[in-house]
């Protein structure tokens, strides 16, 4: 069985007033918490990212939505 992993980073932070996904969180930021956690269970991982690409930096493939 092959397992994906998917980060959510696909909402539009209205309510924050900026991006959570880059909020810090320890020695990163809330995305790179929740990369690390998923990697720790799967090496196939990805970013769902919303309508636009976003977060290329990461080193996993981002997916963007389609609606």
């Amino acid at each position: 069985m092959s397992v994906v992993g998917f980060a959510v980073a696909g909402g539009r932070s209205l309510r924050m007033g900026r991006d959570k996904a880059l909020l810090p969180w320890g020695e990163t930021d809330l995305l790179g918490h929740a990369i690390a956690r998923l990697r720790a269970v799967t090496a196939d991982v990805c970013i769902l990212c919303g309508p636009e690409p976003r977060y290329a930096d990461r080193g996993v493939p981002a997916v963007t939505d389609a609606l």
